[in-house]
């Protein structure tokens, strides 16, 4: 598998790895730990252990014992990695999806504001008010969210309640919150109500529309958008993705429990803190964007957000952490290097992987160095999967589906 292979996988598989990306479900993470003042949640891992606990006036506790140093890990082995063959079986079905995906990425859209009606596919600018018998709730409105339909990203009944709506009207939609979906807060009396299997009832404006016109598939497509990864016909295209995803679902099958056998010795101190920085900053503009002041926010149960962050984000941040000291280690173990001539062709590829027209405009986006890990991660992590060895696991499957036969 080559680089170009492993840039263009990220591409069909909607892999972006140099942006930090994480979502917290605020709520229903610390619905458990405001349940009682006294419970004590530990959390730990194999090179320090984190202690949430509460005092007798309901502050946050905690203790970490990490080791900070020089930032060094001991590696485990990562040449010759199993994995079954069973595990890596790439179907034809595996590949035609990649290949929608990418016409789907290169697709255009024609903008409606009135005289069609909401079909299947086509992206919707709405704004929306939601209730229950009781009332209107709290995350229920939104104004200007743009939906596409079929995604399934809103409730059972949302989306299919807007199919043949026309644009530019204002329709009710019924829709029901499955099983568990939690509570939250009238918005007139701020009375709790839980949303669990309830039906809600939306009033939907459609603002404007967007109809996607997708590409053909045929030999001029590839040459057009995947000339950079010398490719020309749709069969040199297909052979590509299915090897990508074979070499893809090697490295799944073998990167977590590797990455697990290693052990840190020591962490770099303020390589921790930037990243814990970088993860408190994200959420702070993650819940912004939705009218939220995650500081505020964290200061109802009982933190601040130091403390919320040492006890909530530490455990995770020191996992990115020390899978960069791994990559690190390897590719010093191994002689792989982001040269000058390998960082611009590789980055080339990233702009066009990620829409940007020029290299310095993906440098503003993101640092150069934040570009210069992501190209040795992907250059360390295929030189691991290249590596692997896949044998054959018939027998075992066989064995095991005779076992849960009987």
């Amino acid at each position: 598998m080559n680089r170009k292979n492993s840039i263009l996988l990220g591409v069909l598989l909607g892999v972006c790895a140099i942006a930090l990306c994480v979502v917290l479900v605020f709520f229903a993470m610390n619905s458990e730990s405001s349940d009682s003042e006294t419970e004590t949640t530990t959390a730990a891992d194999a090179e320090g252990t984190a202690t949430d606990s509460t005092s007798d006036d309901g502050s946050a506790v905690s203790t970490d014992d990490t080791v900070y140093g020089d930032g060094e890990v001991t590696l485990a082995e990562y040449i010759g990695l199993e994995v079954g063959a069973s595990e890596v079986v790439v179907s034809e079905d595996d590949v035609q999806e990649n290949i929608d995906a990418c016409l789907e990425d290169y697709a255009t859209y024609d903008t409606y504001t009135e005289g069609v009606t909401v079909q299947e596919d086509d992206i919707v600018n709405i704004d929306y008010v939601g209730s229950v018998d009781e009332g209107e709730f709290d995350g229920g409105s939104y104004e200007g969210y743009d939906l596409q339909i079929g995604s399934g990203s809103f409730i059972d009944g949302f989306e299919d309640g807007l199919i043949g709506a026309e644009v530019g009207t204002t329709v009710t939609v019924t829709a029901t919150f499955y099983d568990g979906y939690g509570t939250t807060t009238l918005t007139e009396t701020g009375e709790e109500v839980d949303l669990s299997n309830r039906e809600a009832t939306f009033v939907v404006t459609i603002n404007s529309l967007q109809r996607p016109t997708y590409p053909e598939y045929n030999d001029e497509f590839v040459t057009t958008y995947f000339s950079a990864y010398d490719l020309s016909t749709t069969e040199e295209f297909e052979d590509y993705i299915e090897e990508m995803l074979y070499y893809n679902l090697v490295l799944t099958a073998v990167w977590d429990e590797f990455v697990e056998a290693c052990e840190v010795v020591s962490y770099d101190e303020d390589e921790v803190n930037d990243l814990l920085d970088q993860t408190v900053e994200y959420y702070v503009s993650y819940y912004a964007y939705y009218g939220y002041d995650f500081e505020e926010l964290v200061s109802e149960y009982g933190y601040t957000l130091d403390e919320y962050a040492e006890l909530y984000m530490l455990d995770s941040v020191k996992e990115t952490v020390k899978e960069k000291m791994i990559i690190r280690a390897i590719a010093e173990a191994e002689g792989i290097e982001v040269t000058d001539e390998v960082y611009e062709s590789e980055a080339e590829l990233y702009r066009i992987s990620y829409g940007y027209d020029t290299v310095e405009e993906l440098e503003e986006a993101y640092t150069k160095s934040e570009i210069e890990f992501s190209i040795l991660y992907d250059l360390v992590t295929e030189f691991v999967a290249q590596n692997a060895t896949v044998y054959d696991d018939s027998a075992e499957t066989e064995t095991t589906t005779t076992t849960v036969t009987e």
